[in-house]
């Protein structure tokens, strides 16, 4: 799997789990099989639960978080 499929497969993983209602605020990259979450989530829970999204695709060695919680605005 390249990192662009790997890339394309977490996209689609976060655009369908309801846990995350905001998954475009959602960057991601990959480069050799480590994937990079970038941006902004609206709680604790969801940034745990992008980041066991991303480590659930197959190929995928290493999750680096960098997303940011901001709960300013969220309901």
């Amino acid at each position: 799997m390249s990192d662009n499929e790997i890339v394309d497969e977490v996209r689609a993983k976060l655009e369908v789990d309801s846990r995350i209602p905001h998954p475009a605020e959602i960057a991601v990259s990959a480069r050799h099989a480590t994937v990079t979450l970038r941006g902004s989530v609206g709680s604790f829970h969801q940034r745990r639960v992008a980041v066991e999204i991303a480590k659930s695709v197959r190929r995928v060695a290493t999750v680096e978080d960098e997303l940011t919680v901001d709960l300013r605005d969220r309901y």
